[in-house]
């Protein structure tokens, strides 16, 4: 099982924001992610944010 993601249209729907404000927050997220894990952002992928990271920054609790 790979890593659960939210696109940009999850974002738009949960922060109730554009689309460009979604990817916005996104880049930041995985640029926040890409710098304490030493990784090349080059090498991510755009308009995907994991949902463990959106939900931690964000403090989204897990139901379950």
């Amino acid at each position: 099982m790979g890593v659960e993601v939210y696109t940009w249209e999850d974002v738009c729907k949960m922060m109730d924001c554009s689309k460009s404000k979604a990817y916005n927050m996104m880049r930041a997220i995985n640029l926040k992610n890409a710098k304490e894990k030493n990784l090349n952002i080059k090498d991510m992928r755009c308009g995907r944010v994991s949902k463990a990271l959106f939900d931690e920054i964000h403090g989204i609790k897990k139901v379950d």
